[in-house]
């Protein structure tokens, strides 16, 4: 979550892609962060397939959740539905 806040702070950010667990917390804490401040679509990827998580994933700002292990055509489709939806609201 730190080393994540550090960089978007730095750097230009169009996508957060993120896993559920992290080191120091997990991806919900980290756009809920971010989100504090800006609005940066994002991809949650977790091996988790509970509902729960997925809501709660979309609650706190993801666009899109991808169960792990992710197919790489699976996350190029789910990159381009997300950057296309802020494109068209933004």
């Amino acid at each position: 979550v730190a080393e994540g806040l550090a960089k978007a702070k730095d750097l230009p950010v169009d996508l957060v892609l993120s896993d559920c667990g992290l080191k120091d917390g997990t991806g919900w804490d980290l756009m809920t962060k971010l989100r504090e401040t800006r609005v940066i679509p994002g991809i949650m990827m977790s091996g988790y397939t509970d509902r729960a998580y997925q809501e709660k994933s979309r609650q706190v700002g993801f666009a899109e959740y991808l169960t792990k292990p992710v197919d790489i055509d699976e996350l190029i489709e789910a990159i381009a539905r997300v950057l296309g939806e802020g494109a068209a609201n933004g």
